[in-house]
Parts: C-alpha cells; sequence; structure tokens
C-alpha cells in the first residue's frame, strides 16, 4: 500500500463532486486507505453497498460495536462468496453449452461422451497412446475469441510429456489420436484449467487446441 506524505506530495485532489482538497499527509493517507479498500472489494467481485461500507467503517473507527459477532461475520463472508461463484459459473455454463451446442452441427465434428468434441484434420496410422504413455506432440492453443495462448510450432520444438500429468481433457483427447495424425480438440473448462484459469488462460475457458502427435513412448513399469 503506497503512502503519500511530505510536502512534494501534498497537493489538491479532488476526492468527490465537491472537489474537496487534501491538506496533509493525513489527509493523502486517508484517500490512499479508502482507494486500497475499494480495489479490495472490487476484486471480490461481489455487488455491494457503497453508503453502508462507508457508515460500517466510519462505526468501526469510533469504536462503536459491530452487528455481527467475527465468526458471523466469516460466515456471511462465506455464504455472500459462495453465492457469487455459484452464480458466475452458472452463467459461465450456460455460454459454454450454448457453444459446444452450436459447434456440434459443425461439418467434421465428432462429439465425445466426455463432452470433448474434435475435428481430425490429419489422419494417422500409426497407434495410439494409453494414458499410461508419455506423448511427443506439437500443439497450438487458443481460446474461444480466437487469441492463441501457448504454440509450440513457435518454440521450433516439440514436448514430450507423460499423460499422467496434464489437464484431463489431455488425458481424454491424446489417446483418441493415431501416431502421426492431426486433431482439433474443443475442450470445456471443467476438462481443462476449470473456475481458476492459468496464466493467459482467463477462469471457466474453453480451449480449442491443435494437436500433432509426432511420437508414443510407452512409460517403463
Amino acid at each position: 500500500m503506497k503512502i503519500i506524505a511530505g510536502a512534494a506530495f501534498i497537493g489538491l485532489f479532488a476526492l468527490n463532486s465537491s472537489a474537496q482538497q487534501l491538506q496533509s499527509g493525513a489527509d493523502s493517507l486517508s484517500y490512499d486507505l479508502g482507494q486500497d479498500i475499494a480495489r479490495s472489494i472490487k476484486s471480490i467481485g461481489i455487488p455491494i453497498n457503497a453508503q453502508i461500507v462507508s457508515e460500517s467503517l466510519s462505526k468501526a473507527l469510533a469504536g462503536e460495536a459491530s452487528l455481527f459477532g467475527e465468526q458471523e461475520v466469516q460466515q456471511i463472508i462465506r455464504q455472500q462468496l459462495m453465492a457469487a461463484q455459484e452464480a458466475k459459473s452458472a452463467v459461465f455454463k450456460e455460454e459454454s453449452d450454448r457453444f459446444f451446442a452450436e459447434n456440434k452441427k459443425q461439418a467434421g465434428v465428432v462429439v465425445d461422451s466426455s463432452g470433448i468434441q474434435y475435428v481430425v484434420l490429419q489422419p494417422g496410422t500409426g497407434e495410439q497412446p494409453t494414458k499410461e504413455d508419455e506423448v511427443t506432440v506439437h500443439y497450438i492453443g487458443k481460446l474461444l475469441d480466437g487469441s492463441t495462448f501457448d504454440n509450440s510450432y513457435d518454440r521450433g520444438e516439440p514436448i514430450t510429456f507423460g499423460l499422467d500429468g496434464v489437464i484431463p481433457g489431455w488425458q481424454i483427447a491424446l489417446p483418441l489420436m493415431q501416431k502421426g495424425s492431426k486433431y482439433r480438440f474443443f475442450i470445456p473448462y471443467n476438462l481443462a484449467y476449470g473456475e481458476g484459469g492459468a496464466g493467459k488462460i482467463p477462469p471457466f475457458s474453453t480451449l480449442i487446441f491443435d494437436i500433432e502427435l509426432l511420437d508414443i513412448t510407452p512409460q517403463e513399469g
């Protein structure tokens, strides 16, 4: 949290429509604390009543007793966070279901019982991997908006890994392929990075992978 102090940092700051000015280091600190609290509240992603927040903060600073005990406070926060997460999940699930319902109508799309959909871009003639094998692949990973979040071709080398160490969608997808084949997979978020996302992948993301299966190495033992 930054603290604005000293004459060099004290000036005229508009707090609201009344153009109230900050007159001291304490005023600047108070302003910054308010901004920091607001950022924390916004990061939760739950609508709040700003007036009640302001009144509650003022009463707490004045030493007035809280309406709720500590355990009640934690319970209320948990319940509201869970409710918000469930509502968000419902929206993304609806969007995902709508995409897959439309996508399966496209020519060449095959629907797997897991919920994954795929298109054979290039058939193979070799064996198929099992979940116990290592595979070597080239791949391109994209989001539904078409943006690329990973591309092994750009890195100039394929990647080798054990199927037991990747996302569930890949554990299902790769055994569908034959060595030498290239598939495009549409993987729902619950078989990818779920509600949390990862790196460049936002939460609840349906992922599109073009995967080229180059080699299969049975794991020892």
